[in-house]
């Protein structure tokens, strides 16, 4: 029985500006009490394109499209326990963990990985993923 309402609590949330086509993954999935969103890069939802810019510019936009996809599923930032950050150059670090910082300025902020990456989809700079807490009522 618990695994029929797992399996039935498992639900596909994805926008046009968030997932193509041809895509064969979800942008965000409820499984549970977790919501999973892959990663996002720094796209303008608006136009498609990546942006340009620095790092912090782009981590900002990865930042909004994830805050996005919570937001559809009624959960925000501070729900975050967890994220992957993939930076296509580790120099960036710094000025990235600046930007993030300040999206993430809570007494218990996400548990967090950094990776370097040689490439990252669409010759990305910065990529982020996450899982947030949604307690079902």
């Amino acid at each position: 029985m618990m695994r029929i309402l797992f399996l039935l609590s498992v639900l596909f949330v994805c926008t046009s500006a968030f997932c193509k086509a041809r895509a064969n993954y979800s942008s965000a999935i409820n499984a549970g009490d977790f919501l999973y969103v892959s990663g996002q890069v720094p796209i303008d939802p608006a136009t498609g394109k990546m942006m340009e810019g620095d790092i912090e510019t782009l981590t900002n936009q990865a930042i909004d499209n994830i805050q996005h996809l919570l937001r559809l599923n009624g959960v925000d930032l501070k729900q975050v326990v967890s994220t992957v950050v993939y930076l296509k150059d580790i120099r960036d670090y710094d000025a990235m963990d600046q930007a993030y910082g300040s999206r993430f300025n809570f007494q218990y902020p996400p548990a967090r990985d950094v990776v370097a990456a040689a490439d990252l989809l669409y010759n990305a700079r910065i990529e982020i993923s996450c899982v947030a807490y949604k307690k079902r009522k």
